[in-house]
């Protein structure tokens, strides 16, 4: 508690902050479809990918990039 009487741009209680960070992590450990792998991949590596894609087409722009284009 000593901690949150510091200024922070948003303060939570540690009760919150957990329950968020729980939620963040379960929703990255989710999986997705991801058809330029073919399968099903996690968030968090579907965002891996999608930067490691861009930074492929930075170094060399004849390449194209393709986004992933989230449907729900």
């Amino acid at each position: 508690e000593h901690e949150m009487k510091k200024k922070r741009p948003v303060e939570m209680k540690p009760a919150i902050m957990k329950a968020l960070i729980g939620t963040y992590e379960e929703m990255m450990n989710r999986n997705i479809y991801y058809p330029p792998d073919d399968k099903k991949i996690s968030y968090r590596w579907l965002i891996h990918r999608q930067v490691w894609a861009f930074g492929s087409y930075l170094k060399r722009p004849e390449k194209t990039y393709k986004s992933f284009k989230w449907e729900s």
